[in-house]
This record gives structure tokens, sequence and C-alpha cells, in this order.
């Protein structure tokens, strides 16, 4: 089954993934610069373990990390939105502590000691998980279910 998430494409030759990765991101980097309203301080972040487009998305606030051939992202990111669709609250609640810890300065858009947002997000996770009675299933219960 295919994800929803999920875009493939085609690159000429290149010397490797990595290079192709890189070269992907640094078009799309550019094309979200010209052509995304409400997109801004776009960073092309290429040479990074992880190479990456960043940006804010002004009229949601948002902090957008966007990458290619990340599989391990795009499963984490499927995860939150199974659990953001079996109960409407995790979004919501999930969405407020970002915010809340963004202005008590815990987490940080610039690198540095803070924590990441997707640490936070897993422990709001962990914490409906392991109240009584549970708001969310366990990954090894969704698993059972499916």
């Amino acid at each position: 089954k295919r994800s929803a998430f999920c875009m493939e494409y085609q690159t000429k030759r290149v010397a490797s993934e990595r290079v192709a990765t890189q070269n992907t991101l640094s078009v799309i980097g550019e094309c979200i610069d010209q052509f995304a309203p409400g997109c801004a301080g776009i960073q092309k972040i290429l040479n990074a373990r992880c190479p990456l487009v960043r940006f804010s998305h002004q009229p949601s606030g948002f902090q957008c990390d966007l990458t290619a051939n990340n599989r391990i992202a795009m499963r984490s990111t499927e995860l939150l939105y199974i659990y953001s669709n079996i109960d409407p609250r995790v979004r919501a609640l999930v969405f407020g502590i970002r915010c809340w810890a963004r202005v008590q300065g815990i987490t940080s858009s610039v690198p540095g000691c803070w924590i990441t947002n997707f640490s936070l997000t897993m422990m709001v996770l962990f914490l409906l998980q392991k109240r009584n009675p549970p708001i969310i299933p366990t990954l090894d219960q969704l698993k059972d279910l499916a």
C-alpha cells in the first residue's frame, strides 16, 4: 500500500543518492521561495546529515522542515497522522504544547541545546498512552489492530 505522503520522482544520473537528494531539495527550495505564498525564511540546509529545506509558513505560524528520501521521517509522520485521527484532541494538545514550549524558550527554530518539537511530541504521545484510561493506543496495540 502506498503512503498518502509519498511522492516518487526520477532524476538524472548523479554520483550518489545523497547528491540527488541535495539537488532535488535545492530545486524545491527555489520553488518554495519563488512560488509559495506565505512561505518565508527559506533555508536550504543541504550538507546536514539529513539534507532539508526549512521555512516558515506565515499564515499558520508553523516552522516546516522538508526532506527527501528520508524513510524514517515518513514513517514517523504517518504515525503522528494516525494518532491525530484516532482522537482529534491529540493534534490540538500537541500543537498547544509546542506553542507553549516555544513561548517558554524550551524549543527554538535556531540550532542549539533545545528540545526538539519531535521529542516534545513523543513525550505528549507517551503521556496519552500511559494515563488511565489511555487516550491513544501504544504502537504494539496499533500493530495488533492492523
